[in-house]
Formats: structure tokens, C-alpha cells, sequence
């Protein structure tokens, strides 16, 4: 049976992000689980779905397809490029590579003589998305560090069931399609191979009728409200990004780790201070007969007012650097400079 596109089949184009394809196969496993869809084709419909999540959401994979499609066209026995079963092919070429990256594993059994394991679990260390949120700042709690707080929508275990899709006291059947082993047989070009079973996705078991956990519709996962602390280091800048581990999504199947939530600052402008990597930049007005015979003056830092010197004789725009009393560098205990601009005020006279 000629297999669908799978861009199709979970309705979104080619050139669709990661996350708008986790929100479509989301969206319509849901609606088709066979649990709680009792269409005739809801099976059918929801084993397509697998397939082509299975594809989209592996960026080989999904590469791949975009290139060479659901088979290969031309060449020798079998509708492979050149040679026969077990053979050399030219140019180093060797379907079973691709083979693997479109079923998560080599085939065993093949009349070819491919080699490799099939069945077991395919999903069970895939890791789950990463989320990226914004998050605003003050100049001074970049400069200063803060702990603040975020809000993100991320996928994580249903409570109910802690990820297992099962109503309490219930159990998943043996998969019928495949009686447990996670493989099935298929057909391709007169070589049978044995690959991930497509109905239970390589598990060799299946949610009976009945026993799907409500609040998730079995399939173990939810979309949860969760506030997150993010600890801002001192020095960070405009656009840095913070990387908050294990608070992103956790895998929609099989029980790997969560992603990561990446934090992307927007840091406001200060109304007094400008930055220059971590020197702080300060223009400092100053009476005329100070820049003449020299004096001191109060200007304020990041750390608090200070005095500083002026150098009798100084001039409009010259540059005095106090050492140190710049930003934290991050991952150092070292501070940049300030650098003081002399903006000199000229006395006004009346006639």
C-alpha cells in the first residue's frame, strides 16, 4: 500500500518548525487515539500519524524524506542503484543506511542479508523539546544579577497516570499486530525485512478499550501552567540567552529526560549609564574653574557615589578610567572599568 506524505498527513507545509509539527501530531493523536475514537478508521488514521511524526520529527529522517521520498526508484534487483542482494554499490552507497534512518534501526531477516536489530522501543531515551521564553531586565539586574521568574506551557507527564496512559488498576495489552515482539514484516521490492512495528511504535503492547486514562486520553502526556525561578549571573547583556536544564518539554513518547528552557534576555536602557562590553560609560558636567585648577566632584557608579578626582588643566571630552568600578565579568570575580567623560560647563557672562 503506497504510504501517504507525511507533511500531509499531519497537515502542516514543508518548510513547517519543529514545534509547529510536535503541535499538529499533538493535536491529532489525540483526536485519533483508538481509545476514544471509535471511527472505523481511527486505528488506520492513527498509525499514519505515528508514522509521519516518526519521520518529521528526526531531522535525518525528515531530510532524507525530503530527498529520496518513501522508496527508490531504478538500478538493479530489488529497484536498488546497482548490484544484487548482498553486494558491493557503487559509490559507497548503501540503502540499509538510509533504511535505518527512516525505522530507528537496521533490518534483521532480509533476504538481502541486511544486517542490524529491529523491535524494542524506539522512543525510550529520545529527549524531549527544548522552550525558549523572553524575560526583561533592568540595567541594574544585569549588571547585578537577580533571581526572577517565568511562565512557560511545556509537556510533561499527565498526574493522573504519571505518563503511563492507563486508568488506575488497568493494563496495556499485548499489540496485536506485532503479539508483543515490536517488529513486524514488511515488503519492499521483493526483499521482506523486519522493522519497528508501526502500531505500537516498537512497544509490543497497546491500551485496551476502556482502559485509557481520561484526563490525557492515554496518551500519558499534558500540557501544564508552570512557573519557573531563573537565577540571572551578574554581567549578563542585551540578547544573552540562559539555559534553565531539564524545564522544557518532556518527550511525547517513552520516558526520556525533559529538554532545556532557554531564557532570552531583553535588557532596558539605563537613564544615566551607558555600556561598552562591561565598562560602564559616564559623562560628568563640571564647573568651568575645576577644569581649570583641578578639584573633585561626587558622581554616582554601580556601586554607589563616589568622588573623583579632576585634574587641573583638563579639557572638554577627556577621559579619566576608574579601574574596577565596571560590570562583573561573567564566570570571574574581575569588574571592567568606568570610563568618566568630562563635559566641561563654561561661565556665562552678561553685559
Amino acid at each position: 500500500m503506497m504510504k501517504k506524505d507525511p507533511y500531509e498527513v499531519l497537515g502542516v507545509k514543508k518548510s513547517a518548525s519543529a514545534g509547529e509539527i510536535k503541535k499538529a501530531y499533538y493535536a491529532l493523536a489525540k483526536k485519533y487515539h483508538p481509545d476514544t475514537n471509535k471511527e472505523k478508521d481511527s486505528r488506520e488514521k492513527f498509525v499514519q500519524i505515528q508514522e509521519a511524526y516518526e519521520i518529521l520529527s528526526d531531522e535525518q529522517k525528515r531530510q532524507q524524506y525530503d530527498q529520496f521520498g518513501h522508496g527508490f526508484e531504478g538500478g538493479g534487483p530489488g529497484g536498488f542503484p546497482g548490484g544484487g542482494a548482498g553486494g558491493a554499490y557503487p559509490g559507497g552507497f548503501d540503502p540499509n543506511d538510509i533504511f535505518s534512518q527512516f525505522f530507528g534501526g537496521g533490518f534483521r531477516g532480509a533476504a538481502g542479508g541486511f544486517g542490524g536489530q529491529a523491535g524494542g522501543d524506539p522512543f525510550r531515551n529520545v529527549r524531549g523539546d527544548d522552550l525558549q521564553t523572553p524575560l526583561t531586565l533592568s540595567f541594574m539586574e544585569a549588571v547585578k544579577g537577580a533571581t526572577k521568574f517565568v511562565q512557560i506551557n511545556r509537556v510533561t507527564n499527565c498526574s493522573t497516570c504519571h505518563g503511563s496512559g492507563l486508568k488506575t488498576g488497568k493494563q496495556k495489552s499485548t499489540c496485536s499486530v506485532c503479539q508483543g515482539s515490536g517488529v513486524q514484516t514488511i515488503s519492499m521490492g521483493g526483499f521482506h525485512m523486519q522493522t519497528t512495528c508501526q502500531a505500537c511504535g516498537g512497544a509490543g503492547s497497546a491500551i485496551p478499550p476502556g482502559s485509557a486514562c481520561s484526563p490525557c486520553s492515554g496518551v500519558g502526556k499534558v500540557r501544564e501552567r508552570k512557573t519557573v525561578e531563573v537565577h540571572v549571573p551578574p554581567g549578563v547583556d542585551h540578547n544573552s540567552r540562559i539555559r534553565v536544564s531539564g524545564e522544557g518539554d518532556a518527550p511525547l513518547k517513552g520516558q526520556g529526560p525533559n529538554g532545556d528552557l532557554f531564557v532570552s534576555l531583553n535588557v532596558l536602557p539605563s537613564k544615566i549609564f551607558r555600556r561598552s562590553d562591561y565598562d560602564i560609560l559616564l559623562d560628568a558636567k563640571i564647573p568651568f574653574h575645576k577644569a581649570l585648577l583641578g578639584g573633585k566632584i561626587r558622581i554616582p557608579t554601580v556601586d554607589g557615589d563616589v568622588e573623583l578626582r579632576i585634574p587641573s588643566g583638563s579639557q572638554p571630552g577627556d577621559n579619566i578610567a576608574m579601574r574596577g568600578r565596571g560590570i562583573q565579568k561573567l564566570r570571574s570575580t574581575a569588574h571592567g572599568d568606568q570610563i568618566v567623560t568630562l563635559k566641561i560647563e563654561l561661565p556665562r557672562y552678561y553685559i
